[in-house]
């Protein structure tokens, strides 16, 4: 259409107003203000300023949590964005505090500056929580009073501003030598606000079940991500087991080096522990799947897929086709997820002609990162095939 040939700030207005329209019409007359979460893709993060200007006249007061990344979407597409829905949707926030609520839901949304959180850089909140979760915003590792991302020596100094008494805020021993990597000073800085954000909200990192990790593209290894990330959840509860997924991305907001948003059991219930449940090798192909069981008999699976030597997909005699590589990955990673839900689901649906049972509420979101831009259509047509042949309609 038209707008394909848009700026991103008039992409950005007409695929939010098309949305807008559309869940009216699905859902009696409510619209984005079911938004529980939103995830916003950019192709530029250059864009940021005015896709913000643009999204924020979508939302009232409370506007729900927001993750912001750059990903290689194909021309001329400018961004996607990826909607968590609510049954029902809290009232406008009060300026005074900064906490709104309503029955059901609560939402937290810091826009002063402060020595305790990073004050929000968009129209979202920090955190919203309903019924038995709670959702955070992406964090950035900026200090709080200066909304600049520290050093190793602002690190330091920050703590002293804070509570450095407190084990949580003790500084890591790479950052006090001033050794550290420029992510490392920033993730201390992220933990330190998500921790006061969950405290504000009566949660915790002992509460997290599942931590998403988004780090700019050379800053470090993901695995070396995901490893200091559970260290910091487990200064405040040392046993705490999360899912903790991390995906390197071109860019962030403000040029940062990691980003981090949560979920969190809420409530009475309580998080679980997560363990791998099963790791398959195929070719160069690894898809690892880890399940979190929450005492309330709720259940959360992630599967992960990664093309570890894409030269060994279809031996040494042949070359590789990237694109082609993508497919397995995608229709192997959704198939695998779906025999997952179903093998340990305590409830079922039928969906389609032929009666398959599949979980009854059971949503997939699949992530490619770094997919030459040729690739996306490829990737789109294997998840349907996909769907189609694990039983699951195009409406899941």
């Amino acid at each position: 259409t038209d707008a394909f040939d848009a700026s991103p700030a008039e992409q950005c207005d007409a695929l939010l107003t098309f949305i807008a329209a559309w869940l009216r019409e699905l859902h009696g007359g409510q619209g984005l203000e079911k938004a529980a979460f939103v995830e916003v893709q950019v192709r530029d993060m250059g864009c940021f300023e005015e896709v913000n200007a643009s999204y924020a006249r979508f939302f009232g007061g409370s506007p729900p949590p927001r993750v912001c990344i750059e990903t290689p979407l194909p021309p001329p597409l400018h961004l996607r964005v990826r909607l968590l829905l609510l049954h029902q949707k809290g009232g406008e926030a009060a300026a005074n505090p900064t906490v709104s609520k309503d029955d059901s839901v609560e939402f937290l949304r810091v826009q002063s500056i402060s020595t305790w959180a990073m004050a929000c850089i968009g129209p979202y909140s920090q955190a919203l929580r309903v019924e038995q979760w709670l959702l955070s915003a992406g964090m950035l590792g900026l200090v709080p009073h200066t909304m600049t991302f520290p050093t190793a020596s602002d690190a330091v100094a920050a703590a002293v501003i804070g509570s450095a008494t407190n084990l949580c805020d003790a500084i890591d021993a790479t950052v006090k030598a001033g050794t550290c990597t420029q992510w490392r000073s920033e993730l201390w800085m992220l933990m330190r606000s998500l921790r006061n954000v969950l405290q504000v909200m009566s949660n915790g990192f002992g509460r997290v079940c599942l931590a998403q990790v988004y780090v700019k593209h050379g800053e470090c290894c993901l695995d070396e991500a995901r490893s200091a990330v559970l260290g910091y959840l487990r200064r405040e509860a040392g046993d705490t087991a999360p899912i903790i997924t991390c995906v390197e991305v071109p860019r962030l907001p403000k040029d940062g080096s990691i980003e981090l948003n949560v979920l969190c059991a809420a409530g009475e219930a309580e998080s679980g522990r997560s363990r791998l449940t099963s790791q398959l090798h195929q070719g160069g192909i690894v898809v690892s799947l880890a399940s979190l069981d929450l005492s309330d008999g709720g259940r959360i699976r992630v599967a992960e897929g990664s093309l570890n030597d894409a030269s060994s997909v279809f031996g040494t005699g042949e070359e590789f086709n990237a694109d082609h590589g993508l497919v397995q990955l995608t229709r192997l990673c959704v198939s695998r997820a779906v025999t997952d839900f179903r093998c340990h689901g305590s409830c079922s649906k039928l969906v389609g002609d032929d009666n398959k049972a599949v979980m009854a509420g059971v949503g997939i979101s699949v992530q490619v990162q770094f997919a030459p831009p040729c690739a996306h259509s490829l990737v789109e047509a294997s998840v349907r095939v996909t769907m189609q042949e694990v039983g699951l309609d195009e409406t899941w």
